[in-house]
């Protein structure tokens, strides 16, 4: 019998959302847990407010969406999502979390990191006939938030999701599972990590 893990393991991440937005995201990941080959079910459990996710071998997480108990040491309208893997091997815990972890943004959140950005949010207002329409893009950069505001000034500017590839270098920046999310599940785009870059050029 595979080793179990001891104590509940957690993730939480904070969003910055309306409550709509919030209860979405949620319900997003809750339907990429059903999806994923190492999840037998989810099921939405009334008691706990949660997404109960009973996983392939048996093991067991949860997903809830919470609000932060202290609201003045956090910025306005941020919600908590929390992850839990309550019971399980750690092969389990690990594929539950990679799941997990991949929160594309929110509108509010994008937008915040357009406004910081005029000039590169802008550029599609200068050049509105698309001049990128037959180019392909290979972007390697630091995974912060500000980097997909160049993206999605890429895409404005013409650039088919479809010829984007981006890589990840795999630096542990705060937000790196989020980029990467907002990549694949929003855009479209192709994340290759940069110990597999050949094969992303190629």
């Amino acid at each position: 019998m595979p080793a179990s893990v001891k104590h509940s393991l957690v993730h939480a991440v904070d969003v910055v959302a309306s409550a709509d937005e919030a209860r979405h995201l949620t319900a997003d990941l809750a339907a990429r847990l059903e999806a994923s080959p190492d999840v037998r079910s989810v099921q939405w459990d009334e008691v706990s407010a949660s997404w109960l996710c009973t996983l392939a071998d048996g093991g067991r997480g949860r997903v809830a969406l919470a609000t932060p108990a202290d609201a003045a040491a956090a910025v306005q309208h941020t919600h908590r999502l929390i992850a839990t893997f309550e019971q399980g091997a750690p092969a389990e815990a690990q594929a539950f979390f990679s799941v997990a972890r991949h929160l594309p943004f929110t509108t509010t959140e994008i937008a915040a990191a357009v406004c910081e950005l005029p000039l590169t949010s802008r550029l599609a207002e200068r050049w509105p006939d698309k001049p990128l329409a037959d180019v392909g893009v290979l972007l390697t950069i630091h995974h912060m938030r500000d980097f997909l505001v160049l993206v999605e000034s890429l895409l404005a500017l013409g650039v088919d999701p479809a010829h984007m590839t981006v890589i990840d270098k795999e630096y542990p920046y705060a937000h790196t599972h989020r980029v990467d999310a907002h990549l694949v599940h929003r855009h479209g785009v192709a994340v290759w990590r940069y110990r597999d870059l050949r094969a992303g050029i190629e």
